[in-house]
């Protein structure tokens, strides 16, 4: 389904959905396209969306600094309280170990609605591989919930950029029709106010945002005004 509505949009990154076997699939791709995985920055596996009464689960890669990980655990702590989050491996070691395999190395994190593994057990939801994994045991709107998360971190992986800042300090945003009166809106004042000052050289939209536990839409917005003014370069 997400596949289908990205189908007409023009990402900045090259966007490939995989369907492949399970675990032998992954396998079988890595092994075939072994020379343009240096060109693969980072994976998400999905698995278990639509399982009844189960949290999202992020399960990390290996590196829990990388991009991807980074903006899956902001996307999911802003809108889901009840997500969970496991380390590498730990909740379901699935097609997103192979990519996160040594010699591969590409960023791979995991999104379902399941249990941990356990040692000796392998049952992520009362009807895992089982004649009860049926679409009577499918939940559409926990599947729903699923897409649009697993949709804004796409999104937000895609849109963010390097902020290049063209002044030192901090600029007079009313010279720019940019400043808003704390008087009449504190909120969005302290948020622009932590926007500028957190504008170091190399820093990303992204950055700013995560940093500050602000809206990466609204940081987005605001930097994009500021380029407009000439005040910042976004690359």
């Amino acid at each position: 389904k997400l596949a289908e509505q990205l189908k007409n949009v023009k990402p900045f990154y090259t966007l490939k959905f995989l369907f492949l076997p399970e675990r032998i699939g992954s396998i079988a791709y890595l092994s075939q396209n072994y020379k343009e995985i240096k060109n693969i920055i980072a994976g998400v596996f999905c698995e278990m969306p639509g399982t009844k009464n189960y949290p999202m689960v992020l399960q990390h890669s290996k590196d829990k600094q990388s991009k991807i990980d980074r903006i899956a655990k902001y996307v999911l702590e802003r809108n889901d309280p009840k997500a969970q989050f496991a380390s590498c491996f730990l909740q379901v070691k699935n097609d997103d170990a192979f990519f996160n395999s040594p010699g591969i190395d590409i960023p791979c994190i995991s999104l379902s609605r399941s249990e941990p593994l356990k040692h000796g057990k392998l049952l992520h939801f009362p009807f895992y591989h089982t004649s009860g994994d049926t679409v009577e045991n499918f939940d559409f709107g926990q599947a729903e919930e699923f897409l649009q998360l697993l949709k804004e971190i796409i999104f937000i992986f895609d849109e963010d950029r390097e902020i290049k800042r063209k002044y030192i300090g901090v600029p007079c945003l009313s010279r720019h029709n940019l400043w808003v009166d704390w008087k009449k809106d504190f909120k969005n004042f302290e948020k622009i106010d932590n926007i500028l000052y957190n504008l170091d050289n190399g820093v990303s939209v992204f950055d700013v945002a995560e940093a500050k536990n602000i809206d990466f839409y609204f940081v987005l917005d605001f930097l994009k005004k500021m380029q407009k003014e000439e005040l910042v370069e976004l690359k």
